[in-house]
C-alpha cells in the first residue's frame, strides 16, 4: 500500500543511527531512497 501511495506523495521514516546521527528512508514513485545527512545512497535519484 505504501508503495502505491508513494506515487501521490513522499513517504518518509526517519531512524536514529549511531554512525550516521539519523539516516531517513523515503518511498519517491514506488521506489525506496535512503539519505542521510552528507549522502544519498539510492541509484538513480
Amino acid at each position: 500500500m505504501k508503495r502505491l501511495l508513494s506515487y501521490i506523495y513522499p513517504i518518509t521514516k526517519k531512524i536514529n543511527s549511531k554512525y550516521s546521527d539519523t539516516l531517513e528512508i523515503t518511498w519517491y514513485n514506488g521506489k525506496k531512497h535512503l539519505n542521510t545527512k552528507n549522502a544519498n545512497y539510492s541509484y538513480g535519484s
